[in-house]
């Protein structure tokens, strides 16, 4: 049961700012700017960071792994179930948003859209499993860490989440879904363990929920052909789209905006921006010995052969990328398939109400 003396502090900084924690008597949610919070986006990541932390009432502070039973303020609780008390938080963030019909159809959509982008443009989900993120999130936090060796507990978490759900579902004809699963986890098991949540699954008809632990969540597995069965069963369509530049794209670099200042965030592996030396943080001072500027597919054009001069560690160096047929970060682009048939759209209004 929640106390009735709980206290919620919501803190606006002045500043891009996104954080929020829940405790047993209280939750702080963080967010700036402060002049931008009550618009357009900014808006849906309030209502969202406010739904994923009132879901944590239950999934951690309710119910929790083993490990953190009882909790040991005095040191890291370190469990390899993180995906579950994150992620699927954050999967159940956005579904009650848009069951609740605080979320619309569009804004719903740019959730997921979001989290294809996150997943799909981060390279260490085939590096690292999910479960070994859970444990090194009690040590390096949310610190971006080694180059494409690092996966996220929230992106990955749910969408696993997703999958669960539709397996679920499934195997039911939609009359049970992932919330019979917590609310077991809620009876039984306070203080589950990685068995407890298999021997769950399988009581609801994941068949394969050991296979499933073993391949996705204890291994880095591809999770884009079950993404893709997910999503064609409540009848969407999830297809290749590309959210970068052409040049981005092509060279295998994501382009960071500062200012007047062009530099370069992510480097794809084995990219031609990664194989002629770029790294994330060098500043574009120069294209062919011109003014770098911030249209760079205008000012590339379709060269495959180019020379930036960039600023790397104090140093002015000219690097030269030669592109290839291949594409890099490419995310996917969900949409309703207006050819779906009666039984799938009857499944799309039993997962999420208002799509």
């Amino acid at each position: 049961h929640l106390s009735i003396r709980r206290q919620r502090q919501m803190c606006i900084r002045d500043r891009f700012y996104y954080h929020g924690v829940e405790h047993t008597y209280s939750t702080v949610c963080a967010l700036g700017p402060g002049h931008l919070v009550f618009t357009g986006t900014y808006y849906d990541n309030l209502l969202g960071v406010s739904s994923h932390e009132l879901f944590h009432a239950w999934n951690v502070k309710t119910m929790r792994p083993s490990e953190m039973h009882p909790y040991d303020y005095t040191r890291e609780n370190y469990s390899r179930l993180g995906w579950i008390y994150e992620g699927i938080t954050t999967y159940y963030g956005d579904q009650f948003l848009i069951r609740s019909g605080s979320f619309n159809e569009k804004q719903y959509f740019d959730t997921l859209h979001e989290k294809m982008q996150r997943h799909f443009a981060s390279y260490g989900r085939l590096n690292q499993a999910v479960a070994d993120a859970s444990f090194d999130t009690w040590l390096d936090g949310y610190v971006p860490g080694i180059p494409h060796r690092k996966t996220s507990i929230y992106t990955e978490g749910s969408l696993i989440a997703l999958i669960l759900d539709m397996k679920i579902r499934e195997h039911s004809n939609d009359k049970l879904s992932l919330d019979q699963f917590i609310r077991n986890l809620l009876d039984k098991h306070a203080a589950y363990t990685k068995n407890d949540v298999i021997e769950e699954l399988l009581k609801l008809g994941v068949a394969d929920a050991a296979e499933f632990y073993a391949n996705f969540i204890e291994k880095p597995g591809n999770l884009e052909p079950l993404l893709q069965w997910a999503f064609a069963r409540v009848g969407m369509k999830m297809e290749h789209h590309q959210h970068l530049t052409e040049v981005e794209h092509r060279f295998g670099f994501q382009q960071v905006e500062v200012g007047t200042t062009l530099s370069f965030g992510l480097i794809a592996p084995n990219s031609p921006a990664e194989k002629a030396g770029l790294r994330m943080g060098d500043i574009l001072v120069a294209v062919e010995g011109i003014k770098a500027t911030k249209n760079l597919t205008a000012q590339i054009g379709e060269k495959t052969s180019i020379k930036f001069h960039v600023f790397s560690a104090e140093k002015l160096k000219e690097i030269e990328l030669q592109s290839g047929s291949e594409k890099y970060f490419e995310s996917r682009q969900l949409s309703i398939d207006p050819q779906a048939n009666e039984t799938a759209v009857a499944a799309r209004k039993c997962w999420a109400v208002n799509l």
